[in-house]
């Protein structure tokens, strides 16, 4: 399961980084999603880095959930993601599990594009 954060307002270009507040506040809508992984590659560990981009890291497709546009109460960090099969639950996470809070990652998105 993963967050899908959707911008709504453009984050202008500035030397030095964003701070997770910042970003926050762009961030219009969130979407609980997963993440369907395929790869064309026979061996990534030995295809390189731009086959592995090319390959879209795996990723084919995504499914979203619904839209959380009131989500800012809710503590992303701490929210505990379940992966349920035929009624039993096969395995869940944090949100912490992800540089310790999904925002995190946002940031550091956007700050490389920055530079």
């Amino acid at each position: 399961m993963e967050f899908v954060f959707r911008i709504g307002r453009e984050l202008p270009v500035r030397t030095g980084s964003y701070t997770k507040e910042q970003v926050a506040d762009a961030v219009d809508a969130i979407y609980p999603a997963i993440e369907i992984g395929d790869s064309r590659l026979i061996d990534r560990a030995t295809a390189g880095m731009l086959a592995v981009c090319a390959d879209n890291a795996g990723g084919t497709e995504l499914v979203l959930g619904d839209e959380i546009s009131a989500w800012q109460h809710l503590d992303l960090a701490n929210h505990r993601a379940v992966l349920w099969i035929n009624d039993q639950e096969v395995a869940h996470g944090y949100g912490r599990e992800v540089m310790d809070d999904p925002l995190n990652s946002l940031v550091w998105l956007v700050d490389q594009q920055m530079g």
